[in-house]
């Protein structure tokens, strides 16, 4: 269950701001307060997470029904120098989640540490192929700083994984490897 979003670079929304949600959310505000755009930030992180439509004007899920207008209209003050986060916290905590541990190939199982998780993916303009483009895709685990990235620079992608992340440990006080065997 997604249990909060947080938006910088979308429509009026420039600064960092993160809106928490719970099984059941309504959005309430004056007219112009960003009500609407909470709704569209979720439709384009659709676009672009299932599609790949990266510059969405009408989408899949919204028919004729729903017009984002593209990248231009949808990045803070039409500024294609800046960049859209959209950043996705979960609770995976939850019973009734499938297990897929037992498709890994991992030699270790991590899914009773994990509880949390977030995916951000920030967007800028390629000026270039006047096209947006994924900068930035990372992900973290219960609340934890990132534990991966793919990060998008010159002619390629550079992909990180931060290998002292907790997750990776018995226990992070001690720093042992899971799996490993402790002396």
């Amino acid at each position: 269950m997604i249990t909060a979003i947080t938006l910088k670079n979308f429509k009026g929304i420039r600064e960092r701001v993160r809106i928490e949600l719970k099984p059941i959310t309504l959005l309430f505000g004056a007219n112009s307060a960003g009500k609407s755009t909470i709704l569209q930030a979720i439709h384009y992180a659709r676009e672009v997470l299932l599609y790949q439509n990266l510059d969405a004007d009408q989408t899949i899920q919204g028919g004729d029904n729903i017009d984002l207008g593209g990248f231009r209209n949808l990045v803070s003050d039409r500024d294609l120098k800046k960049k859209i986060h959209l950043r996705f916290e979960m609770d995976l905590s939850r019973e009734d989640l499938p297990l897929y541990h037992s498709l890994s190939k991992w030699d270790f199982d991590i899914s009773p540490k994990v509880k949390s998780a977030w995916v951000e993916i920030v967007i800028g303009w390629d000026e270039v192929r006047k096209y947006p483009y994924i900068t930035n895709y990372l992900v973290g685990m219960n609340n934890d700083e990132e534990i991966a990235g793919i990060y998008s620079e010159g002619l390629g992608n550079i992909i990180k994984v931060n290998v002292s992340h907790p997750i990776f440990y018995d226990d992070p006080k001690i720093g042992q490897p899971v799996g490993s065997e402790k002396k």
